[in-house]
């Protein structure tokens, strides 16, 4: 029920998991990272594209494509009959940071940071601080709340904003440091800490930023898009849903005046583009509107068709209109095409089938979902409530018969896994 092409997954995401070639049918994670390896080799400038990638993120990648070995504490620890050339380079770099020009340093440090790579990073920066230019703090302060942002989501660390506070304090008005500063103080306000007068003082810093930006159009357009995007959370913190609608609208309108002339270009506007399209999934579901939410989410897969948090999505969204069916299709596609969702996808097709009365899939489904994530919870508990309805003992070792009763009408229905009155989607 749940097999992965351990092979096609290594050739999707092989940018993440060895800097290897990078093959644009993947999830679009890769191109932020392809976009870091290109700057880093070419020493040059390319877009910086986020796109929250965390370690726990890649060790399942890596996990599900047979290539755990990938996962190491520092670059030179990978064996050098699996390093690609760029992989080289990258350890080559790590043993000379003091001694690099720009921009070489800075693009070794965000791809660090896109690695996964977050200690060391951190640790490089702190290095590089106390004999960093004015024009470089405000970055290497920014890489410093990034990976602990990273980390304290994957529970490696707690939430420090002091170094995207004091990166937008030094950075100059409209620089890089400067927007994405003030961005991620309103984001982890809204989403973390759920302070709403922060949030309104974040978000009046982070446009005065985006307004007084010296960017071209297509960026233009893309911090705009941003902005919005990030602007929804206020509304739809405090309730009001039509403002919300309308910041999400002018969140896509700007969305539309990307470019997508170079493969930069494209990697921001498919970066942009899932975020977009997945927070207006779930300010569908928030309005209560779920044909809308359908609607969208297929959408969304239309983009973005090997992407299986999309799918987690629409399995959502049908479970709400009743097609439980069609919902399993769509849990089924996501534990297949999405390494790092495939247990959150494995519960809830096990929530869909008891909700069909088809048991022993849904057995299955539990204990495939409490095999990748041991500690969860639900799943566990899951497994063992339903595997003590079918005869067996409390741990399921035993093996019942194939005519044992179900656990009958009364027995449990799928559930809602989460309530979308939480934050729109990053």
């Amino acid at each position: 029920m749940h097999c992965v092409d351990a092979e096609l997954v290594f050739q999707f995401n092989r940018p993440m998991l060895d800097l290897g070639p990078y093959n644009a049918h993947g999830p679009f994670l890769n191109e932020g990272v392809e976009l870091a390896r290109l700057a880093f080799v070419e020493d040059t400038e390319y877009p910086r594209v986020h796109g929250g990638l965390l370690r726990s993120t890649r060790q399942r990648i890596a996990a599900a494509a047979g290539r755990s070995q990938c996962v190491v504490a520092h670059p030179a620890d990978l064996a050098v009959p699996d390093r690609t050339s760029s992989w080289e380079l990258l350890c080559a770099c790590c043993d000379e940071t003091d001694a690099l020009m720009e921009p070489r340093r800075s693009n070794l440090l965000w791809l660090l940071y896109r690695l996964t790579f977050f200690e060391l990073a951190v640790s490089f920066a702190k290095q590089l601080l106390p004999s960093a230019g004015k024009a470089e703090r405000p970055f290497l302060l920014c890489i410093i709340g990034l990976c602990n942002y990273a980390m304290s989501v994957d529970g490696s660390a707690h939430l420090d904003t002091a170094p995207f506070a004091d990166a937008y304090a030094e950075a100059t008005p409209g620089s890089w440091a400067s927007v994405e500063a003030s961005y991620f103080l309103s984001q982890t306000n809204a989403r973390t800490v759920g302070d709403v007068n922060s949030l309104q003082h974040w978000l009046s810093r982070h446009r005065q930023a985006v307004e007084t930006a010296e960017v071209d159009e297509h960026d233009r357009a893309k911090l705009w898009s941003r902005y919005y995007r990030i602007h929804a959370l206020l509304p739809q913190l405090e309730g009001r849903h039509e403002e919300m609608v309308q910041d999400m609208d002018l969140a896509e309108h700007w969305l539309a005046e990307m470019s997508s002339a170079t493969m930069p270009h494209r990697a921001e506007l498919r970066a942009l583009r899932y975020a977009c399209n997945e927070s207006r999934i779930k300010e569908a579901l928030v309005t209560g509107d779920v044909a809308l939410a359908e609607e969208r989410a297929r959408r969304a897969i239309a983009f973005e068709p090997n992407d299986g948090r999309l799918f987690l999505h629409l399995g959502q969204v049908l479970i709400e209109t009743g097609d439980i069916a069609a919902a399993v299709h769509a849990y089924s596609t996501a534990a297949l095409l999405t390494p790092w969702g495939a247990e959150v996808a494995l519960f809830m097709m096990g929530q869909c089938y008891e909700a069909m009365e088809e048991y022993w899939p849904a057995l299955h489904c539990y204990r495939s979902s409490a095999t990748i994530d041991p500690l969860s919870v639900s799943a566990r508990d899951a497994a063992i409530r339903l595997a003590a309805a079918l005869g067996m003992d409390e741990e399921g070792a035993a093996a019942p018969s194939k005519d044992s009763a179900g656990p009958g009408v009364d027995g449990p229905r799928a559930a809602k896994h989460q309530r979308y009155a939480g934050a729109l989607g990053e």
